[in-house]
């Protein structure tokens, strides 16, 4: 509120001080033209002008001068914008930054190297195809260290019957061909005769299996009635 009121007194003292300053200047003129040119472009013509006509020009003069008081209330009123100090502040002296030793670099670009290999070979592996040349050169030894070499398809290992599971079932579980699979949690994915399934996604609709579990060596099922079956692999 204070500073509105401030602006208020700063503007009608600017009006006070132009309209008699406008007066003066017309003044001058009225005079003759060469005192209202000197009055505008001379320096200390306007002074020279007031002292050898104040008769005339002392009252305009006077009024305008009452603009003063109304500036320095105005700029009074406005609050002063409180500096931070920033200029003053004493300079604080920067950190240097550690640089990575140029050996600790091409680590870090052989490990992100290496990761996109790993994602592109198992994506590879998941779908049946070689595409992991896709994955642009590897360096072997950081290779070796985060991707494991396929180990040979095993034999298809028999089903483990549980306790009233339904034989309908289990010959359509033993009927199943893993040809991928990836356990990584809730992100476990397992290939069955070339289809690509999830946990608690279903196999066989007409029977009402679905996947429960993917594990290390084994893919748990489930049927209707809750009844689990286990194929190795």
């Amino acid at each position: 509120m204070m500073t509105i009121l401030g602006f208020v007194f700063i503007a009608i003292g600017a009006m006070v001080a132009l309209v008699y300053g406008i007066i003066l200047v017309t003044k001058a003129f009225k005079t003759s033209v060469v005192w209202g040119l000197a009055y505008l472009f001379v320096p200390f013509g306007a002074f020279v002008f007031l002292i050898t006509h104040w008769d005339e020009a002392g009252k305009p003069f006077l009024m305008s001068m009452l603009s003063l008081p109304l500036l320095l209330i105005g700029f009074t009123l406005i609050p002063a914008t409180e500096t931070d100090g920033d200029d003053f502040a004493e300079p604080v002296e920067s950190q240097e930054l550690e640089t990575p030793v140029p050996a600790e670099v091409e680590r870090v670009g052989e490990v992100a190297q290496a990761t996109e290999a790993v994602r592109v070979a198992e994506d590879a592996q998941i779908a049946g195809t070689s595409e992991v040349e896709a994955a642009g050169p590897v360096v072997p030894s950081v290779a070796e260290a985060l991707v494991k070499p396929p180990a040979p398809a095993p034999v298809a290992a028999p089903v483990e019957k549980a306790v009233g599971g339904d034989p309908a079932i289990i010959a359509y579980i033993e009927s199943l061909s893993v040809s991928g699979v990836r356990v990584a949690g809730a992100n476990s994915r397992i290939v069955l005769n070339g289809k690509v399934y999830y946990p608690d996604s279903h196999v066989n609709l007409d029977l009402q299996l679905k996947i429960y579990a993917i594990l290390q060596d084994e893919v748990v099922f489930i049927d209707g009635d809750r009844i689990q079956y286990r194929k190795g692999f």
